[in-house]
């Protein structure tokens, strides 16, 4: 079954393999150290390998060479050539290939031990606590505050993972259309269904390479683990600019646990696999690089600052759109604080930035190159406006007190004394606030954009959890006597731990679902059971994208109106021979009771007559197979509860005799 712990652990595990080697191992030995501190250096790896396999994934499904070798070899190929410098290096100092290499050939010749490895780290780690003097008090503090951070990330991974693990059926509509996607990207096919960046997709079909498991699991894991990324990201954002461990708890709570009552009904989209918010993911960190790039004029950090952007561009236009209202806010900011010694490093910045934004239109370009028009539902949600008046958008307790956050930052900028890096980073996150806030609370009522009034929220609850870090850190500078106290952050944390599981007492995420978990369940098993592409389904359009590249799909619809119930399985109507144009094994899925949306969720209008339509079928599906019954024809029923039945139909084996007869002639 598909939530069985052992089911769950086997594909967890190729997923999570898969996933440490496209964003964690490969970089570790291909990319050079750019950054002393050990987490710059792990997102600015991620960063740059994500960037890769999108420009990649792009040349290699156009020349159909999109497989795990082209991958792995392009990729080496291209780091190789661009760090060559890197690698010419004297050869008492070694790079990180060899040096693992050189250990791995030690380990067997003898001369690397691992026990004595380890007997020397923990030495040395016993020798730097002597040094240091590490009392039983502020050992005790680190350990609550560790522990305070580690059971928030824990929670925060359990409300966002149980439905992945708990349900088959992928949440929200749009998990569909990122399945089909992806699937037709592994399949080395551009834009199958219009002009819409497919960075994201790409990302996803590179992990299905590499993780050799069926494309739902793929989808279902990586849509909450972008969620907890986009929170990680606020936390690193909060944490490293700031130096405050309490204000990126609060971001990292704010987030991740605060559920409904910040995201209200964006809440479902944390457990959705979604280009938006793996957009989102490189925002606050490429931001992050830019401040720091303004603040220690590293090159580096530049570089890492402008592929995160350039990845917010191939993958989600929204995002990408905001990311530049934040850099053209950042620039600003830094101007007001530094003046016009500031203006060669703005203008590198915008200069990047553009250079972003023109590499955002490569999806395009390469679309009308192979001849696709612009995916036309996308175009038209951009496009679309809102035809009556609205209102302004109704503000809630949180928005009242991020604003109370933005004049705390405000204060605090008043107060002297503070870093350079601190004082850019409260001006740049209270107008960044202000902005999003008035988008959030005008936007849509302004411009009647449907994509504004709708997306806006998204926004808004992006940038409330850093304005509550940022706050926080202010108001602690702003009345340092009130938080005089040695160990006031392990109280803070304490209280915090209290505050999340009395006050919040946050609930796995859950999200409205467009069809039973029993109809994965038995594609799955259908999946496991034959060979690929020799079964068909016959069922609704929700399973074409399961299916796909799997097996065959037919719509119920069709099976009704091509085949004759009163002859052998399977012959069309008008004629007097079995279809052999189909594989051999068929599995219609009978619906006994249509499943539907809840009628208040806001599709539900438009979904009802599909819902009719479906009834239809499923009753006329009934007629066929009592006909067929009739005339003396078996059916297997290969599933069957109160809701939904399977029934096999195994067409003779004369097929491959006809196959055989066929190659020998």
């Amino acid at each position: 079954m598909y939530a069985s712990f052992y089911n769950q652990s086997y594909q967890l595990a190729h997923y999570l393999l898969s996933f440490l080697i496209v964003g964690f191992l490969a970089p570790l030995f291909l990319f050079p150290k750019q950054f002393e501190n050990r987490s710059d250096q792990i997102v600015s790896n991620y960063t740059r390998i994500v960037f890769y396999l999108i420009i990649f994934g792009y040349g290699l499904v156009l020349t159909k060479l999109f497989e795990v070798l082209s991958l792995f070899f392009s990729y080496v190929f291209f780091l190789l050539f661009t760090n060559k410098d890197q690698w010419k290096k004297d050869a008492n100092e070694e790079n990180p290939i060899s040096r693992a290499l050189s250990v791995f050939f030690d380990f067997f010749d003898g001369i690397f031990s691992i026990k004595d490895r380890i007997s020397e780290k923990t030495i040395r780690k016993q020798q730097d606590f002597v040094k240091e003097k590490i009392t039983k008090s502020s050992l005790a503090n680190g350990m609550v505050k560790g522990f305070a951070l580690f059971f928030i990330l824990a929670y925060a991974l359990y409300i966002r993972f149980y439905d992945a693990l708990k349900h088959a059926a992928p949440p929200l509509s749009d998990s569909y259309v990122t399945l089909a996607w992806m699937k037709y990207i592994n399949e080395r096919i551009l834009f199958h269904d219009g002009i819409y960046p497919q960075g994201f997709h790409i990302y996803l079909a590179t992990l299905l390479k590499f993780a050799a498991i069926d494309p739902i699991y793929i989808l279902k894991y990586t849509g909450p683990l972008n969620s907890f990324f986009i929170m990680l990201g606020m936390f690193y954002f909060i944490r490293r600019l700031t130096g405050h461990f309490i204000a990126g708890v609060c971001v990292a709570i704010a987030y991740g646990l605060a559920g409904t009552w910040l995201l209200g009904s964006s809440l479902e989209r944390q457990i959705a696999t979604n280009s938006q918010e793996f957009a989102f993911l490189f925002i606050f960190p490429s931001l992050y690089f830019y401040i720091l790039y303004f603040t220690t004029k590293s090159k580096s950090a530049l570089i890492t600052a402008f592929l995160g952007t350039a990845i917010i561009g191939l993958v989600h236009s929204l995002a990408f759109a905001f990311e530049g209202m934040a850099i053209m806010l950042l620039g600003f900011s830094h101007f007001l604080l530094k003046g016009k010694p500031a203006l060669p490093y703005i203008a590198r910045t915008y200069g990047l930035s553009l250079m972003a934004a023109v590499l955002s239109l490569l999806p395009f370009g390469i679309g009308k190159m192979i001849g696709r028009n612009v995916h036309s539902s996308s175009a038209d949600y951009l496009m679309s406006k809102i035809q009556q008046a609205i209102d302004y958008t109704t503000l809630r307790p949180i928005d009242y007190v991020a604003v109370a956050f933005i004049l705390i930052l405000l204060l605090f900028l008043i107060k002297r004394g503070s870093g350079a890096q601190q004082r850019l980073t409260a001006l740049f996150t209270a107008l960044l606030g202000i902005s999003t806030f008035l988008l959030y609370y005008a936007g849509g009522k302004m411009t009647r954009s449907v994509l504004i009034s709708s997306r806006s929220q998204d926004l808004w609850a992006l940038v409330i959890p850093v304005l509550i870090g940022a706050g926080v850190f202010a108001l602690v500078q702003v009345l340092p006597a009130f938080f005089r106290k040695k160990y006031w952050e392990t109280a803070v944390s304490i209280l915090l731990i209290s505050f999340v599981l009395v006050a919040l007492h946050p609930e796995p995420i859950t999200a409205y679902k467009m069809e039973r978990d029993s109809f994965i369940e038995q594609y799955l098993r259908i999946r496991d059971s034959y060979s690929p592409k020799m079964w068909s389904i016959v069922s609704q359009d929700e399973e074409y994208s399961v299916v796909l590249g799997s097996g065959v799909h037919m719509y119920v619809k069709d099976f009704l109106n091509y085949y004759d119930a009163n002859k052998p399985p399977l012959t069309r109507k008008g004629s007097n021979k079995r279809d052999y144009n189909v594989p051999q094994d068929i599995f219609v899925f009978y619906e006994k009771h249509i499943f539907e949306v809840s009628k208040s969720n806001s599709i539900y209008s438009l979904l009802k007559p599909k819902y009719d339509q479906r009834q239809k079928d499923s009753d006329n599906f009934k007629k066929w197979l009592n006909q067929y019954r009739q005339s003396g024809h078996k059916v297997e029923l290969y599933y069957d509860d109160p809701d939904f039945a399977v029934y096999h139909f195994h067409i003779p084996a004369i097929k491959q005799k006809l196959k055989k007869r066929f190659w020998e002639d």
